[in-house]
């Protein structure tokens, strides 16, 4: 691989710290409110704040529609395909969150639907084909867990968060061809948040949490790691709203 002459110092400014400052203290703050409620809050309390349609996912589904505005938001602006991708998929994020609306509005899902999703619902991400568990409700195992939502949505964030920046500024041939098709690119330091994100997550399934709860009480984490996850999007396209009225000054 060919490498970018860049110096410690320039990987610090590419890090982008002094400009993100206020985006990080916002997900720091948030995801150690979110989390800690385990350590204070009954049983009851973490079953009810991870239900379906509880507070957690609709802040979820928040964080998704306002990553989803912004996305189009700066389409318009710049007319950069990219951007009109990333919020048709944040739009699909939204809806898949809370199941289209079927619960708000009360529809039924269709039958053809139905016998094809492990909850019965009206959504892409528990049809059996995507789903990370099957109709048994066991874990799905080999190659046909990475066809679940789940992997997917983390390969995504992974690749797009961690791999994209880092081969930007270390591969110079890469850069030039990022930069030809107009890819933004993520700050570093916003790609290390979902890392920090996920080993929090999966620590606090292996050693805080306690044995013997009820399965609802274990979602709720799943639903944390997603809302946090959803969080990190959004700020991540506020930044790219920034960089752009930075450049209108510029």
């Amino acid at each position: 691989m060919t490498q970018s002459n860049n110096t410690p110092s320039s990987l610090i400014q590419y890090l982008n710290l002094k400009s993100i400052k206020n985006q990080l203290v916002f997900i720091g703050l948030y995801s150690i409110g979110i989390y800690s409620l385990y350590l204070y809050s009954s049983d009851e309390f973490m079953i009810w704040v991870g239900e379906e349609d509880g507070v957690i996912e609709y802040l979820t589904a928040l964080f998704f529609i306002s990553t989803s505005i912004l996305a189009i938001r700066l389409f318009f602006k710049t007319k950069v395909i990219w951007y009109g991708l990333l919020a048709i998929v944040f739009f699909v994020g939204f809806g898949e969150e809370i199941s289209w609306g079927q619960r708000l509005f009360g529809y039924q899902t269709p039958e053809t639907v139905n016998n094809q999703n492990i909850q019965g619902e009206f959504n892409l991400h528990n049809l059996e084909i995507l789903d990370s568990k099957d109709f048994s409700g066991s874990e799905k195992s080999g190659w046909r867990k990475f066809t679940s939502v789940q992997f997917l949505f983390n390969l995504f964030w992974f690749s797009y968060g961690i791999i994209v920046p880092l081969v930007f500024f270390y591969v110079m041939f890469l850069q030039k061809i990022i930069s030809r098709f107009k890819l933004p690119v993520p700050a570093l330091v916003l790609g290390i948040c979902f890392l920090v994100d996920w080993v929090i997550f999966r620590a606090s399934k292996s050693f805080l949490l306690a044995p013997g709860k009820s399965p609802h009480y274990y979602f709720t984490m799943n639903e944390m790691f997603e809302s946090c996850t959803a969080l990190i999007f959004m700020v991540i396209l506020w930044e790219f709203t920034n960089r752009e009225s930075r450049k209108q000054r510029s």
